[in-house]
């Protein structure tokens, strides 16, 4: 027969605890190290001219961007989209630019719905006032939920909204220097 008694399990040690705590910080780090990847420093530029003409052969939105496009800014997004099936043919056309300081500038234009495209376009923005850009009166719109600030013009046939991170002078030149 076996011997009945067992040998008390000896509970571990504060050494072995310490080793083990270690271990797992040393594994949490690595694995942060590795997933935690800095920002690529240089923006990936796209070529927005083909989207804009695109949009501006279509002929349904006045497609603009600021020009000149100031030096060192770098276009990062663009597209136009049409919803032709739709009896007023529904337009958008939007480009971004990260700034040469690294800030975020945006132009968004639509045909559609004008209060539901601002709400989209400026991130549920609330209004804040008037900006005189040109002789023409801009409304001024603030994001809760992120830290653009947009300026809005609400015409005839089509909504423009400037955003961006870089504060209100800035937009309101960026504004001024629409074009098609």
């Amino acid at each position: 027969m076996a011997n009945s008694q067992s040998t008390p399990r000896r509970p571990g040690s504060m050494m072995g605890m310490l080793i083990s705590l270690a271990i797992v910080v040393v594994v949490v780090l690595v694995i942060f190290a590795l997933n935690n990847k800095p920002a690529n420093e240089n923006p990936k530029p796209v070529d927005y001219k083909m989207s804009l003409e695109v949009a501006q052969t279509a002929g349904v939105i006045d497609a603009q961007v600021p020009k000149p496009v100031p030096e060192g800014w770098v276009a990062t997004s663009a597209n136009y989209d049409l919803v032709s099936s739709h009896p007023t043919k529904i337009a958008t056309w939007t480009v971004g630019f990260v700034t040469a300081d690294g800030q975020f500038v945006g132009v968004r234009q639509g045909n559609g719905e004008s209060e539901k495209f601002i709400q989209q376009m400026t991130v549920n923005g609330e209004e804040k006032g008037q900006q005189d850009v040109n002789g023409q009166i801009w409304t001024r719109y603030v994001s809760p939920d992120t830290d653009n600030d947009s300026l809005v013009l609400v015409g005839p046939k089509q909504t423009t909204v400037v955003t961006g991170t870089v504060g209100w002078d800035e937009l309101g030149r960026v504004a001024g220097s629409l074009s098609s």
